[in-house]
């Protein structure tokens, strides 16, 4: 017992010396150096499971963003990403966002005032060395107001979205038409000079009659 004291009191007051300590090693290298396995008999789940725990070339401990792939789209091995934007609101929101690779995506609502009707839109998010032509296919699903089946509202289009060197940060409207309350969009593109292909689902849906929550807006973008 005197001895664990002892040894206890030693690495505090080198801890408060020198500011590091170290096991099995009389040079430690950070806050605590451990020479050898470390066993943690209870580890708490974390609050955002989105991290993980990894230790670099010199064994020191990091955390790190967990995500399938290379979402800068800058690696042609780059594997499948998913990313999603839900929210409840009276009217889309403009400031939620998804960026995936080279491509920003939005639901906008029209005029930037209906609390009906939005447009998805895309966007670049660097300049091309040259003017591109994004080439979407849209394909549309929907439900009128009253309606409780159809097998009628199905509408497929496609459109040809040119982005040059000084506009390729302007919002572009896809699509044929708005897309209304109770309607699903999926549009699959690919952008010129990158191998990787799109897939972004977008679905409007009437929620409740809570002021604040009288839709849900859904935004799903992959990249394959």
């Amino acid at each position: 017992m005197k001895k664990l004291l002892s040894t206890t009191a030693m690495l505090l007051i080198s801890s408060a010396i020198f500011g590091q300590v170290g096991i099995n090693t009389a040079n430690p290298r950070s806050t605590l150096d451990v020479n050898g396995d470390a066993r943690v008999r209870t580890i708490n789940p974390a609050n955002t499971p989105d991290y993980i725990l990894a230790a670099d070339t010199n064994g020191v401990l990091r955390k790190t963003t967990l995500s399938v792939g290379d979402l800068d789209g800058s690696s042609d091995t780059s594997g499948v990403s998913i990313q999603k934007q839900q929210y409840f609101g009276t009217i889309a929101d403009p400031n939620q966002t998804i960026n995936a690779g080279v491509i920003e995506i939005r639901l906008y609502p029209v005029n930037g005032t209906s609390t009906t009707d939005v447009y998805p839109q895309i966007r670049l998010r660097t300049a091309p060395a040259s003017n591109i032509d994004v080439i979407v296919l849209d394909e549309e699903t929907w439900l009128t107001a009253g309606q409780t089946s159809s097998v009628n509202t199905f509408n497929g289009s496609a459109g040809k979205y040119t982005f040059t060197t000084t506009n390729w940060d302007i919002w572009k409207n896809i699509g044929s038409v708005t897309m209304a309350l109770n309607e699903k969009n999926v549009l699959t593109f690919a952008v010129p000079g990158t191998k990787d292909l799109y897939r972004a689902t977008c679905y409007v849906v009437i929620n409740s009659a809570v002021a604040g929550q009288e839709r849900l807006y859904n935004l799903i973008l992959e990249k394959f």
